[in-house]
């Protein structure tokens, strides 16, 4: 019984490779900066599975949420545009226990803040753009997990903007 059970175990672990395999090479990119006529200005980091790019206030890192399939994890990721050296600036569990998103930089670049999954929350949270020190929770909405939607991050650094849904499909 036990040769059985083993080559069974393999199938099931090919089964699950084929598939990460296959959902990598469909949507897999490598993250790819255009001028304003279509121009590739240059590639930024690895190809990866990709989500929510944006550019610093300077230009010149980008904040990006990376997934990888194999540990089922999303993170809030921080590239340098020059040298493709990456930061990671979170370390979720698997996306059903953790998820992060909808990231925006600071007006100054020195912190990113982001909606985050945690505990069976959602909050705004924000940590150094660096990765250094833990994140702070700025927010966090009252009840079971919603829809919320960081949007900006005011000039002055004092206020997020951000959108949230409510059960019955509201906008709050």
């Amino acid at each position: 019984h036990a040769p059985a059970a083993a080559n069974a175990d393999d199938k099931a672990k090919a089964a699950k490779a084929k598939r990460i395999a296959e959902q990598f090479e469909a949507n897999a990119r490598v993250l790819t900066v255009f001028d304003r006529q279509g121009k590739i200005v240059t590639t930024v980091g690895e190809r990866a599975i990709y989500e929510d790019p944006v550019f610093s206030p300077d230009r010149t890192r980008l904040a990006v949420i990376k997934s990888d399939l194999e540990s089922e994890t999303s993170d809030l990721w921080v590239l340098d545009v020059a040298t493709g050296n990456s930061t990671r600036i979170t370390s979720n569990q698997t996306s059903e226990q953790e998820r992060v998103r909808t990231p925006v930089w600071s007006p100054d670049g020195s912190q990113v803040a982001y909606v985050a999954l945690r505990g069976g929350y959602e909050g705004l949270y924000r940590k150094a753009s660096n990765g250094e020190g833990t994140e702070e929770l700025l927010y966090q909405h009252p009840g079971a997990v919603r829809i919320m939607i960081l949007a900006d991050w005011s000039m002055d650094g004092r206020f997020l903007r951000f959108s949230t849904t409510d059960l019955s499909g509201g906008i709050l």
